[in-house]
């Protein structure tokens, strides 16, 4: 699937089903008519990852959006998500 919304609108029109992202997805499920239930498997951690041309290393507009980023996305995720917190410097890992 391109991105869980082609992947929800197809499950919406088939037998299939589909996962999605609770907290992003909520109104989008809602929307098509989708029932939701908790996945019962545990499921590892997501682990989200952030990648830049070098060259925004250093550069003050890049480096604000990397934080606004970073302190969004647990909100986002809900209280599961990893404290990972998005390197910032030039021994970053890819």
């Amino acid at each position: 699937m391109p991105n869980a919304h082609t992947g929800l609108a197809i499950v919406a029109e088939s037998d299939l089903l589909g996962f999605a992202l609770s907290r992003p997805h909520r109104r989008l499920v809602a929307r098509l008519g989708l029932v939701t239930v908790p996945i019962p498997l545990a499921m590892p951690p997501l682990r989200l990852d952030a990648a830049w041309h070098v060259r925004f290393d250093s550069d003050a507009a890049h480096a604000w959006m990397r934080r606004i980023v970073r302190d969004a996305v647990p909100d986002a995720a809900g209280p599961s998500a990893p404290d990972d917190t998005i390197p910032t410097g030039p021994d970053r890992e890819a």
